[in-house]
């Protein structure tokens, strides 16, 4: 699952979301086929790890079979697992439907090759500019509607991630799309059809980790805001952030003196054999 910040504001969606009874009344809510607010993944650890933000236009339709029920906080959980699972075995799904999500991962491996899967979710937020599938796939949103889905949860997700993420938009529409709702956002090619079919789109993507280093932003230290802040001669904004900060140096000192003891004990010539595991991962995702 995302982070606790995104899951609530991304949780009213579910009520429904009112504005499907307004600016929206466009879109569908319609659970049992499909049709619910979706298109975000990742964020799976603190919103602080977040260093990249992938920005999409719009979900297409819903997958034979794809079914939403329950709660909101479990239609929620069953968006996020479902994308992940589509991601997690792209590679192996051959069907044209899956391109989307198949070259969703090699951006992925492209900006963090050598992590694992989650490990990458952990430092990227993907999401739709507007959440839910247009009445005709691949057709134009009202700009009112636009307008009203970025303010009740884009622009408040990119807020989290201001101070340390770099924002790119995947495509056309979704950076004609961000410019029209004010977010920043540089371009490369769609990761769907026909812009990822271009020769330009995957050096378009091999840009990100430049561009990511450019910022400071491509260390594998886990999500070091302290560290971060430092080499990027950026201050604490206001108290949270001073105490999140201070969170996060004692978490990286404690990291140090574990990994010290960790080897004092190797050292040792009575020491067992030990192991050690990956990263913790929320279950659920």
């Amino acid at each position: 699952m995302p982070a606790v910040e995104l899951i609530e504001n991304l949780l009213p969606a579910y009520g429904p979301c009112p504005a499907f009874q307004h600016e929206c009344a466009s879109a569908r809510w319609e659970p049992e086929k499909g049709f619910v607010p979706r298109g975000f993944l990742g964020a799976i650890g603190s919103v602080q790890d977040v260093r990249l933000v992938l920005l999409t236009a719009e979900p297409g339709n819903p997958l034979g079979g794809e079914t939403y029920h329950g709660s909101p906080l479990e239609m929620l959980q069953q968006a996020h697992s479902l994308s992940f699972d589509i991601v997690a075995h792209s590679r192996v799904r051959k069907d044209r439907n899956f391109l989307f999500h198949r070259n969703l991962r090699l951006v992925l491996d492209l900006t963090w090759p050598g992590l694992s899967l989650e490990r990458q979710l952990r430092r990227t937020w993907i999401t739709d500019t507007y959440l839910c599938s247009a009445r005709i796939e691949g057709d134009s949103i009202p700009q009112v509607a636009e307008q009203r889905c970025a303010a009740s949860y884009l622009r408040q997700q990119l807020a989290l991630f201001s101070s340390v993420a770099l924002v790119i938009a995947l495509g056309g529409k979704a950076k004609a799309r961000a410019d029209r709702i004010g977010i920043d956002a540089y371009r490369v090619f769609s990761v769907a059809p026909p812009g990822c079919n271009r020769r330009a789109a995957r050096p378009s993507w091999e840009e990100i980790p430049r561009l990511l280093a450019e910022r400071g932003l491509s260390d594998d230290s886990s999500g070091n805001i302290q560290r971060l802040r430092i080499r990027t001669g950026a201050r604490p904004a206001n108290k949270q952030d001073s105490c999140n900060m201070a969170a996060v140096s004692r978490h990286c000192r404690r990291q140090c003196q574990r990994r010290k003891s960790a080897s004092a004990l190797a050292r040792r010539p009575d020491a067992c054999p030990t192991s050690t595991g990956g990263d913790h991962v929320r279950a659920g995702h």
